[in-house]
């Protein structure tokens, strides 16, 4: 019985990392702009899209302080306005 568990939990685990491996490439292939936020609206993740969709390379649109994300976040918006590009962030109603 324990000899099936195992198999069955190794077998569980191979399909969820080919499942990952699967997700990974369709959004890293993706010609739309995919992005990860947070709760707070912060940008965790972004695809190399973005950079044709936003205007700037993912690399400035993702939060890397995570100490402090609204000043980060911040800098980010700073950026693209310097180099004039238009904020793509709404005012809050």
């Amino acid at each position: 019985e324990q000899l099936l568990e195992l198999e069955r939990r190794e077998l569980e685990r191979r399909l969820a990392e080919e499942g990952l491996r699967r997700f990974r490439s369709i959004i890293e292939h993706s010609f739309d702009a995919v992005c990860l936020l947070d709760a707070a609206g912060v940008a965790l993740y972004a695809s190399q899209s973005t950079a044709r969709t936003l205007g700037y390379p993912p690399a400035e649109f993702v939060v890397r302080d995570t100490a402090a994300p609204a000043r980060a976040a911040r800098k980010v918006l700073a950026a693209a306005r310097a180099r004039g590009r238009p904020s793509r962030r709404r005012s809050p109603p």
